[in-house]
């Protein structure tokens, strides 16, 4: 086989590696519930008015003692972004010069997102 040849064929086989795996929904846009609408999940943000400031978030899981939620950053023209909360502490980070639109609770990956959504067995 010629270089240029085995060079596509690499790149072809290192495409299609990491390309598979489990093929299930990961926070799509139908299991989003925003944050406004979760008693489980608080978020804030600021979007800096400055275009060379850092824009922060934070995330916390208000049912950490009914299990674990997943927050969906909605990120501005950059892949979104999300956080695992287990505990009930505030996870904070930033997303640099990028604008963060909206935070959700991702119904498809938590625990839960509401109270509700357990069923009390007593």
């Amino acid at each position: 086989m010629s270089k240029p040849y085995w060079l596509s064929a690499m790149l072809v086989l290192l495409f299609a590696a990491g390309s598979a795996g489990p093929a299930h929904a990961k926070c799509g846009i139908s299991s989003r519930i925003s944050h406004n609408d979760s008693d489980c999940l608080t978020a804030k943000w600021d979007n800096a008015a400055n275009w060379l400031s850092i824009n922060k978030y934070q995330v916390k899981n208000e049912c950490s003692d009914l299990g674990t939620v997943f927050a969906k950053l909605d990120v501005k023209n950059w892949q979104d972004l999300t956080e695992e909360l287990s505990d009930d502490q505030w996870e904070k980070g930033s997303t640099d010069l990028l604008n963060i639109r909206h935070i959700y609770c991702c119904s498809d990956l938590s625990d839960l997102c509401n109270r509700s959504d357990i069923e009390d067995d007593n």
